[in-house]
């Protein structure tokens, strides 16, 4: 890479340096440059042309300097030029290991940190030629506007391919020299909390990315990791490098000496895909790409009133008031919060107001609308001089407020007071958890937001579960929102590069191969719940053998059992808590998911109710601890909430499953025994029509009986009076159809369980 062109990307950096929103780390790569190079290109010999000076014009007093400096070189002789190569020997031009300062100003705001590649070094890949006042780090970059606070090191390390020496120095261990001597460092430890910047060409990038990995799991290192800000690369091979590849090839045939750091580069390499999926965690972990890239949130963020760049006020009324208030729902434990979160970073980091309010369940006292709104209107007043102004005057007015009367909040505060200030840029308000507002303000609060004028340029995102009293609501006051519900396909992406971000920073390179199985294992297992998915990779995290692995999948996080708790609390109180508790029990106990239709008739069999709710109203009836899929076929939620469901409490509901498959087995072989499975009377037609008009669930109790009779206490004497019954009645008939639908090996399991 030619050392002019490295500078003038690091200036670029500096000054004009894009936003990174996933991470609080500044990523920069050269997209010019492809492969690894060994060494850095000649400079380019049309540096001082009138084209390159309009293609580049920055480049105009390093030009010049360059040209004087070329003409003082000219005059002197050949042989002076020689002793100047020949006063620095091999290892001075290619520089000494390890972290060297090259300058240290007076004052310093930043440190640099060049790291060389493969085959480079501390001052060779960062010099135009040998001769003394070439290396542009420490003779040129110091004396630039604009650098007149930044200490600048270089760090080297042992990337000399060539040699017939082993070596079995890895990235890894460059990354952890690369850390030590920074954590070291006298300069570094004196001015404990300057931003650091690494500027990395070739495989120098990888140690910098490791260097901050592992600074991110080392305590020790902590200090050191939280200064890391800044990361440029310069030709760097993120996915492996071809040319690596042909270096191996090179030193088999030649006789060089192995070298394992060269291994690390190869395409696929265990040290590749652990630097790439981590680094790909930290930048993206959270960052919901899914959601910020959707058009529903484009169109919310970006439109219909106005736009913040207009000099005018905005007076617009909206053209489309869907994207006025977005609603991002989703089932319990899949990153709403997360999600809200991460919305609010994004605004903030585009300069953009946002004020944002978290209900949270177990604080009942600051769960009132009232509170929200006296959040809001703090928040707006902080970032917005307009609205200061308005309530400085309300203030001068001596107008009394009644702070917990949210109606008079919203009808003076907002609607006289902030809602007539200027605007001349949105107002973003994020709520997170709307349906943990308290009961008695949840429907006030939906009102007002689907009551605002057309005119103020408030843009508003909710987050609760699915359906519900918020949609309930939003329905009564005929509200225009668009929705995005999370544990779809790309919330789905985050939480798999979250997992496998946090084992390949837990585990070494070389066990990346042994950990996939328990990776797998995992992303089966969370089943879009990123709460189950986060609790339960702490707890792996402390466990150090395969088995105490196993057993944590196996288990229930204590904070799962809060969420149970807390929902099952909820559906206790609600008028339809029998009929959700009859839907629970069928369906954590059923061996296969049973379609809508089938649990509408098993309810009635069982309890005697009509089940009138469709998918959407079943979820929420029942705490979304079931969910209907597209086909209307109905399953749990998690793993865990059958075995949380099945667990003996004191208080609270709880499903004895011994009795709970008694009951479903007198269900079903009542079914069994009525006049739905009596033996014909008359010829086949009549028998076929029959079998055309069997009721829903009737092929569910043919088939699924002998389970749960198998899993019925043994004390339901009932049960067996049922099955007794059964044998000497409609036995033939259940016999016959079930050999017609070709599941004989229903007929000969139904033996081997009786």
């Amino acid at each position: 890479m030619c050392a002019l062109n490295c500078r003038a990307r690091i200036l670029a950096s500096v000054f004009h340096p894009p936003l990174d929103i996933g991470s609080s780390k500044l990523i920069f790569s050269s997209n010019q440059l492809a492969g690894i190079t060994a060494e850095p290109p000649s400079l380019s010999p049309n540096l001082g042309s009138d084209e390159s000076r309009v293609r580049a014009p920055s480049f105009g007093p390093l030009q010049h300097r360059l040209r004087k400096l070329s003409t003082r070189l000219s005059r002197s002789s050949r042989s002076d030029s020689s002793c100047n190569i020949q006063s620095l020997s091999a290892a001075d031009i290619k520089g000494a290991l390890g972290l060297n300062l090259l300058h240290e100003p007076s004052e310093t705001a930043i440190d640099f940190v060049f790291i060389h590649g493969l085959g480079g070094g501390s001052r060779k890949t960062w010099s135009h030629s040998a001769e003394i006042g070439m290396f542009w780090p420490k003779d040129w970059l110091p004396n630039e506007a604009g650098f007149k606070h930044v200490r600048i090191h270089s760090f080297g390390y042992n990337s000399d391919w060539t040699t017939r020496k082993d070596s079995r120095l890895t990235v890894h261990d460059f990354g952890q020299a690369l850390l030590a001597d920074l954590h070291n460092s006298p300069c570094l430890r004196k001015n404990g909390d300057t931003p650091i910047v690494f500027i990395s060409h070739s495989m120098g990038g990888l140690v910098a990315k490791k260097a901050y990995l592992i600074a991110t799991r080392d305590p020790n290192y902590e200090t050191i990791g939280k200064r890391i800000h800044t990361m440029l690369f310069l030709g760097t091979p993120h996915r492996g490098a071809d040319s690596a590849s042909v270096a191996r090839l090179l030193r088999q045939s030649a006789g060089y000496g192995s070298k394992a750091f060269l291994d690390d580069l190869i395409p696929g390499s265990g040290t590749l895909d652990v630097i790439l999926l981590a680094i790909n965690e930290k930048q993206h972990l959270g960052s919901c790409t899914w959601l910020t890239d959707s058009d529903r949130f484009q169109k919310w963020i970006d439109g219909p009133i106005g736009h913040w760049g207009d000099k005018e006020p905005l007076s617009e009324p909206s053209r489309d008031l869907k994207s006025r208030l977005l609603w991002l729902n989703g089932r319990p434990g899949t990153g709403k919060t997360i999600a809200a979160g991460h919305v609010i970073r994004h605004l903030q980091s585009r300069n953009l107001d946002c004020s944002f309010y978290f209900f949270r369940h177990e604080e009942n006292s600051s769960s009132t609308l009232a509170i929200l709104m006296r959040s809001l209107a703090f928040q707006m007043a902080d970032s917005n001089f307009e609205v200061r102004q308005t309530l400085a005057s309300m203030a001068e007015d001596n107008r009394t407020i009644k702070f917990e009367d949210h109606y008079f909040l919203w009808a003076i505060l907002f609607n006289e007071c902030i809602f007539k200030a200027k605007f001349d840029r949105p107002q973003f308000w994020v709520i997170d958890a709307i349906d943990e507002c308290s009961s008695e303000d949840l429907p006030g609060l939906i009102s007002m937001l689907s009551n605002m004028e057309q005119t103020l340029p408030i843009r508003v995102l909710v987050t609760s579960r699915p359906g519900g009293q918020v949609r309930r609501y939003l329905t009564l006051e005929r509200t225009d929102f668009s929705e995005i519900t999370t544990g779809e396909e790309g919330s789905l992406r985050d939480i798999e590069v979250f997992v496998e971000a946090m084992f390949l920073q837990t585990y070494d390179a070389d066990q990346y191969d042994g950990i996939q199985t328990l990776v797998a294992d995992v992303l089966t297992k969370a089943d879009g719940n990123f709460l189950w998915t986060s609790l339960t990779i702490a707890r792996l995290e402390k466990s150090y053998s395969l088995e105490d692995k196993q057993d944590v999948l196996r288990q229930i996080p204590p904070q799962m059992d809060e969420l149970y708790s807390r929902t099952l609390d909820l559906i206790s109180q609600s008028p339809s808590a029998e009929l959700a508790e009859c839907v629970l029990k069928w369906v954590i106990c059923s061996p296969k998911s049973l379609h809508i239709n089938e649990l509408a008739e098993a309810v009635k069999l069982d309890i005697g109710k009509t089940l009138a709710a469709n998918g959407r109203e079943l979820e929420s009836m029942t705490g979304h601890l079931v969910v209907v899929d597209g086909q209307s076929y109905i399953r749990v939620a998690h793993l865990t909430t059958s075995a949380f469901l099945s667990q003996q409490r004191d208080e609270g509901f709880w499903i004895n499953t011994g009795i709970a498959h008694s009951e479903i087995t007198e269900t079903c072989l009542g079914l069994l025994c009525s006049s739905n499975f009596a033996p014909p009377r008359t010829h086949r037609g009549v028998a076929a029509a029959r079998m055309t008009s069997l009721s829903p669930l009737s092929e569910y109790a043919a088939l699924s009986f002998p389970y749960h009779l198998i899993q019925a206490s043994s004390a339901a004497g009932s049960s067996l009076l049922l099955l007794a019954k059964f044998f000497t009645t409609n036995v033939l008939t259940w016999i016959q159809r079930t050999a017609t639908a070709g599941n004989l090996w229903t007929l000969q399991l139904t033996a081997q369980r009786l």
